[in-house]
């Protein structure tokens, strides 16, 4: 599922004011409902679901962000939309900042990789505007949609044939680098990926006499290593913003080193 085919330009409303938590999510619940298949859901049955959400930890983020979401059963895509609040709320955010723009996600029950795929295709995009207000003091939904979607490929356009996929290898040894990288992958929709631990060669060098002198130094600590297929079109795109992420592959203290394979075939998906 891609956030483009999600968002709902119905499911739009900006310059709204709450006084509650409570109250911005019963306003998210009655923009769900303008979709038909949500509509005989009903909106009480969404509200209780994001609360319940809630309870397992506040979906207020960072940067004035929130994307409140919640799994519902009997339906089968996804409705994304967003609120703006331009004075700001309080919705327990990280960083404890007012939230002012809130997106949403409500999505069926059995297509959690989907769901994850849209959550972290969303914070992308509203993390990395370079003018948060130009979403917050937004007033016009045909706007906040064609930010929200830029960049981002419909359904047809993401799909690629077994012969049309490449591999990519990501070894990491920076674990904020892995953070950032592993939210990059989980925002491309057509994107399969494991992560494997692994062993960096210092370690074993420490246990070689020749080189026990440099045992302190050698000492290795974090290694992940990254193997992600996806669609061959869409591989240079996330090689530059892995690139962009760590601050430049080139670099030579980045921590991080990108390999980019063409397999002979590449067949069925993982779930995250």
């Amino acid at each position: 599922m891609i956030l483009r085919d999600a968002f709902k330009l119905e499911c739009v409303n900006l310059g709204c004011t709450f006084t509650s938590k409570r109250q911005a999510l019963e306003e998210v619940s009655r923009l769900a409902c303008q979709v038909p298949e949500l509509n005989s859901t009903g909106q009480e049955k969404i509200l209780s679901a994001l609360l319940t959400r809630e309870e397992t930890g506040s979906t207020g983020f960072q940067k004035g962000i929130a994307i409140p979401h919640c799994l519902i059963e009997g339906i089968s895509s996804f409705t994304v939309g967003l609120i703006t609040i331009p004075g700001g709320m309080d919705f327990d955010s990280m960083d404890g900042l007012p939230t002012r723009v809130m997106a949403f996600i409500i999505g069926p029950t059995d297509r959690r990789t989907d769901h994850i795929h849209i959550l972290a295709g969303i914070s992308r995009v509203l993390s990395t505007l370079e003018n948060p207000d130009e979403i917050a003091l937004c007033d016009s939904p045909m706007r906040v949609s064609e930010i929200m979607t830029s960049g981002m490929p419909s359904s047809d356009e993401g799909a690629a044939t077994a012969h049309d996929r490449c591999l990519i290898r990501i070894f990491i040894q920076d674990e904020d680098h892995f953070k950032g990288i592993l939210a990059l992958l989980s925002a491309i929709d057509s994107c399969s990926f494991v992560i494997s631990e692994a062993t960096s060669t210092n370690a074993f060098l420490s246990r070689i006499p020749l080189f026990m002198a440099f045992d302190s130094a050698l000492e290795s600590s974090y290694m992940k290593v990254i193997s992600a297929a996806l669609p061959r079109g869409l591989a240079n795109e996330a090689v530059r913003r892995i690139d962009l992420a760590v601050g430049g592959l080139g670099n030579s203290v980045s921590g991080v080193m990108v390999t980019v394979e063409q397999p002979w075939i590449c067949l069925g998906r993982l779930e995250i």
